[in-house]
Order: C-alpha cells, then sequence, then structure tokens
C-alpha cells in the first residue's frame, strides 16, 4: 500500500501529486514480487508539522488499521520520502516510525529507497540517517512557518496603517475591487443584513427572522435558491465584519495577533451591533422576543 501527502491545497496543481504516483508506480514496476493494495492513503493539503495528519487525517486511519490488526505483518508502506510521514520534531517523528516498523509493517521511501523494517531499529547507521532527515524537515518546516509569520505579520501591519488588503477573501456581502486596493458592497446582500438586524432589535426570535426571510423568498448570501436557517442568522449578527472590523482566526487571536478596526466598509453601526449583542447575550434573552411578524 501506498500513502501521499502534501501540505498546501494548492500543491494539488503542481507536481507533488503527479511526482509521487509516478514513484509508487516506478517501484511496483521494478518488484514485481509485491502487488499494489487498491488503498492508497492520502492527506491531500494537511501537513505533517505539528502531526495533525496523524490526529485526523489519512495517516490517522493507516494507524488505527495498524493497532487493530487490520494490516497484515510484512506489509510494505511505500512514501515518497520519510518526511510525508512526519515533520514534527526528532522525537514524535522516530517514535511514530518506530510505531510502524514495531507492528511489522515495513517503510519504503521512495526517493533515496530505503527499505526500514523491524530490524532496522537495531542497526545504528539506519537509525542515524532516519533521525537526521527528521531534523532536516522539522527545521525546513520550522523555516517556512517563521517565514509565513513574517509575511502576515507584515501585511497585518500594512493593513493597519496603510489600509493595504490582507487578502481577497472577505464575507459574502463585500467584493473586493478590481485593482485588489479595497472592498465595495454589494447593495442586495447589505440591505438583507441590515433588515435582519432591524428584526432581531424589533423582538424576533432566530426562529422568526428564518421564517420571514424565507416567506419573503429573499436571496441568501451565497446568491443561490437556498434557504435561510437559524444559525446562518445567528452567525450573521455576531459577525464584527458588519461593523468593518476584521477578526483573525481563534487559533491566530492566541497567538497574539489583535483584530484590525476599519478594515471592512462598515454596513452596521457599532450602536447597533452592541444592541444586538446584548439581545444575543442576555441570559433567557431569547424567550422574551417573538416570532410575529
Amino acid at each position: 500500500m501506498a500513502y501521499i501527502r502534501f501540505s498546501a491545497p494548492i500543491q494539488q496543481y503542481g507536481d507533488s501529486l503527479r511526482r509521487q504516483n509516478q514513484l509508487i508506480d516506478e517501484w511496483i514496476a521494478q518488484n514485481p514480487e509485491y502487488e499494489l493494495d487498491n488503498l492508497t492513503y492520502q492527506d491531500l493539503g494537511l501537513s505533517a508539522f505539528n502531526g495533525i495528519n496523524a490526529l485526523r487525517g489519512a495517516l490517522s486511519d493507516f494507524l488505527d488499521a495498524i493497532e487493530h490488526g487490520f494490516i497484515k505483518k510484512g506489509t510494505v508502506l511505500l512514501v515518497e520520502s520519510l518526511d510525508r510521514l512526519s515533520r514534527e520534531k526528532i522525537g514524535d517523528s522516530t517514535e511514530r516510525l518506530r510505531h510502524i516498523l514495531k507492528a511489522g509493517v515495513e517503510v519504503v521511501t521512495l526517493s533515496d529507497r530505503m527499505h526500514y523494517n523491524e530490524e532496522s531499529l537495531d542497526d545504528p547507521y539506519v537509525l542515524i540517517k532516519a533521525i537526521l532527515i527528521a531534523q532536516r524537515a522539522n527545521e525546513e518546516s520550522e523555516i517556512k512557518s517563521k517565514r509565513m509569520r513574517s509575511v502576515w505579520q507584515k501585511k497585518r501591519e500594512d493593513a493597519e496603517k496603510n489600509g493595504k488588503l490582507l487578502t481577497r477573501s472577505c464575507p459574502r456581502w463585500l467584493k473586493a475591487t478590481e485593482d485588489g486596493g479595497g472592498f465595495e458592497v454589494l447593495p442586495q446582500h447589505a440591505k438583507t443584513i441590515k433588515y435582519i438586524f432591524k428584526l432581531r432589535l424589533k423582538g424576533h426570535s432566530l426562529n422568526g427572522i428564518t421564517k420571514i426571510l424565507n416567506d419573503k423568498k429573499t436571496q441568501t448570501l451565497t446568491g443561490n435558491s437556498g434557504v435561510w436557517n437559524p444559525s446562518t442568522i445567528e452567525k450573521i449578527l455576531g459577525n464584527k465584519a458588519v461593523t468593518g472590523t476584521y477578526c483573525p482566526s481563534y487559533r491566530t487571536m492566541s497567538k497574539g495577533v489583535k483584530n484590525i478596526d476599519n478594515y471592512y466598509p462598515r454596513i452596521i453601526s457599532y450602536k447597533i451591533f452592541q444592541d444586538v449583542q446584548e439581545i444575543r447575550l442576555t441570559p433567557f434573552g431569547r424567550d422574551k422576543t417573538y416570532d410575529n411578524p
């Protein structure tokens, strides 16, 4: 069987997938005594830097199959290189390989034609090579991570000081201008959002607002003929982007990255937004609302 991985979704349009598949086909052709299993584990667009692929990716499924005895001893796992399995720190990375080999599953790295098996764990030269590969992979990922953090830090500074866009990605009621210098409001969607806030302030519940929008056949923010639902209404009412504020992800915020005010065009005033938050966050506040138009 084989395991294929690359880190960024955009790599699916590059050469990584083709190259890994080609290496697999070449090895099978040169080793006819082996037959490729129909099941190929793939983590396309999933990083191995922090072991994410081993926690919730296809590699996790592979490790789980080993743990429950679904993969026979003597099975060979084909990978382009050890860094496809892990780019974690040396201890975690080598332990990942050790766990696979101790289960009787062999690993062939196609880029250097190394063949690892359980006996390899007693060969100091093989282990040293595996450790050096793990160290290099982790250092490369660490450097890339630092560079990306630096790039995004510079983008955030430019966004705060000069109004430059972090990315063309934006909420569905906006779109990036042709020159990429800012955002413009989509009038119909902005009108709908203002109407949602107005209804909420009048006391309508999430279900009530949903019913009104669907009864009026109001176009959704995706622009298709779908229907509104309470969870979408709730997300809109709690999204600070309506006030023009850019909010990074929770994971990014945990690293100290702050909101950027006046990043987007504002379509809802701060006062109206805060008034709605009081309704949303007040205990049992929803019991006081009603659904009649």
